[in-house]
């Protein structure tokens, strides 16, 4: 009979799907599939945060917006402004193929929440980074 994982070994795992490989598809050129394997470490970690039962029906949107608030405030803010819940997880989950009307993508850090041209800038590698640093911050609680 198998026990249920630890909240660290599932951290750990968060880490390792979510954020490691996520960078190691960055590096590689595979954006895309980075922001999909990050959007959904989010919701995943979410289900950490929230202790109910990974199965629990109706959890997707709160579970993500629980980690958003654990984020650096901008994320909130943004959700707030943007609903990231849909223009960001729902997109690249359903339909990672075409544009949002609200949120652009960029590898370069630096461009991180700026607004250019009516458009939200989001750095993958930032996101990465920020979700990689709230891992880390939970381990040790």
């Amino acid at each position: 009979m198998s026990s249920k994982p630890s909240r660290v070994q599932i951290l750990n795992q968060i880490e390792k799907i979510c954020v490691n490989e996520a960078r190691q598809l960055i590096d590689q050129g595979f954006e895309l599939q980075a922001l999909i394997s990050i959007v959904l470490g989010i919701e995943w970690l979410g289900g950490v945060l929230d202790n109910k039962p990974s199965g629990a029906k109706n959890q997707s949107r709160k579970r993500f917006e629980l980690v958003l608030k654990q984020l650096p405030p901008v994320y909130w803010s943004c959700h707030i402004e943007l609903d990231l819940y849909r223009q960001l997880r729902n997109k690249a989950v359903h339909n990672p193929w075409t544009e949002s009307q609200y949120i652009k993508f960029t590898n370069q850090e630096d461009c991180h929440f700026l607004m250019i041209e009516n458009m939200r800038l989001f750095s993958i590698k930032r996101v990465i980074t920020d979700l990689d640093l709230l891992i880390q911050k939970l381990k040790k609680l």
